[in-house]
């Protein structure tokens, strides 16, 4: 029973030392100043208009340029082919 009541004591002693640095901690009255938060652009979604047309042959630089800047979902199954063979460079 003693050692319930040591238990008890030395719990309730951590209590009173952890309250007692609480109230020492140094109040400041002055207000912080308030941080900037910076925040990303939304990206819109390319739309044909925004995608440069242009008669190249598929597969040299500038196609793969056009095919860079139009949307995934506009993509057709062979440009998607041809840029994987031709605009895709492994070191």
């Amino acid at each position: 029973m003693k050692f319930v009541y040591a238990l008890v004591a030395m719990s309730l002693g951590i209590i009173v030392f952890g309250l007692y640095l609480i109230m020492s901690e140094p109040q400041t009255n002055e207000p912080t100043a308030p941080r900037e938060i910076g925040l990303l652009p939304v990206p819109t979604p390319a739309t044909e208009s925004d995608v440069p047309q242009l008669d190249s042959e598929p597969g040299t630089e500038p196609w793969c340029d056009m095919m860079m800047q139009k949307p995934g979902d506009a993509w057709e199954e062979e440009e998607t082919r041809i840029f994987a063979d031709q605009c895709i460079y492994l070191n």
